[in-house]
């Protein structure tokens, strides 16, 4: 919801401001938020039906985590002044004007996380779904060999 708001936020502004900047920090961050937490459900899902852990146990280690991760990938380009008025689409984005420079803190601190994030929940679904075939196919074999004797 936060990122929803913020995003209409966004297409506000027609100049530079701090606002604008700030308000593209909160976009991001709460865009990674959304994504490392997604990615704990995937997972969550490989712990708790796979390797039989306390998924509630895990919750908390589950936000805090993903919330750090969130700080730690959208404080540094806030820090370095990448987010603000972006004088290539005049618009609130990245502020660099080199494109070389504005492609390089993109990748590194939004696309690159979100890409691991969506080949995290990717594999952990993936070893959630061949469990459940090998568990149906081993209890199958099991009710044949009950029946047999």
């Amino acid at each position: 919801m936060v990122f929803g708001t913020v995003n209409a936020i966004l297409d506000s502004y027609t100049r530079p401001s701090w606002k604008c900047g700030f308000t593209v920090w909160i976009l991001q961050l709460t865009w990674q938020l959304s994504s490392f937490l997604s990615f704990c459900i995937a997972l969550n899902l490989q712990l708790v039906v796979v390797h039989r852990v306390n998924g509630q146990r895990m919750e908390k280690f589950y936000v805090i985590g993903s919330c750090l991760v969130s700080l730690c990938t959208t404080i540094p380009p806030y820090a370095a002044g990448q987010y603000g008025w972006d004088p290539l689409e005049n618009d609130c984005w990245y502020s660099s004007d080199n494109p070389d420079e504005q492609r390089a803190w993109k990748i590194g601190s939004q696309l690159l996380w979100l890409l691991l994030t969506a080949l995290g929940e990717i594999i952990a679904c993936l070893v959630v779904f061949i469990y459940i075939i090998k568990h149906q196919v081993y209890s199958i074999n099991l009710i044949r060999l009950t029946d047999r004797t």
